[in-house]
């Protein structure tokens, strides 16, 4: 399995830089340090089997698109859309990934109507927009944070991971797992 997600890892990484940068790329993956980290993250996700993940937080798309070669589906939900996130996703090919563009008020009922396996947040524009999102998705049981850690840009998420008094966590920076229960599984 290893050598499988690293090819896609690899594969993914060489495509987009050429395109965006490698510096949106890296800050954007959290591979600033190394692949070693993200690569054992997505072995997880590759173990899991996921058919639908839902983003919040998206920002530039870079991690949609990389979410989008471990799931069937990606829906991510954001306020409003960055302008390069299409590029991002074209330059990839990743043609399952679906950008919902949700006003604040409404996007609580539509996540909560979504049937999906695993959540993925990341830090947003807003200052509280990590744990907003973190309270309408965490109903599938399961959530990917990424940005979390002493590293991250941006302390919203690492202050909620940190914060979480229910279920059970797995931090490895930048990035961190959240269970509803200690029998869920954690990477």
């Amino acid at each position: 399995m290893y050598e499988i997600v690293q090819r896609i890892l690899d594969g993914f990484v060489g495509c987009l830089i050429p395109e965006v940068g490698e510096d949106l790329v890296t800050s954007s993956l959290g591979v600033a340090g190394g692949q070693q980290v993200l690569l054992r993250q997505m072995e997880q996700l590759w173990a899991l089997r996921l058919d639908t993940v839902v983003e919040i937080g998206t920002r530039e798309g870079v991690m949609a698109a990389l979410l989008s070669r471990f799931a069937r589906q990606v829906i991510s939900l954001d306020l409003d859309e960055a302008p390069h996130v299409r590029h991002v996703l074209a330059c990839v090919g990743a043609r399952n990934v679906a950008h919902l563009p949700v006003e604040r008020h409404a996007m609580c009922l539509l996540a909560e109507r979504l049937t999906f396996d695993l959540a993925a947040i990341g830090p947003t524009d807003e200052a509280d927009g990590s744990a907003w999102g973190f309270t309408h998705v965490k109903h599938c049981g399961r959530v990917f944070f990424r940005g979390y850690g002493a590293s991250a840009e941006d302390p919203q998420v690492t202050r909620l991971v940190d914060g979480l008094k229910t279920g059970a966590m797995s931090r490895d920076e930048p990035f961190a797992w959240w269970t509803e229960d200690e029998f869920g599984i954690l990477p």
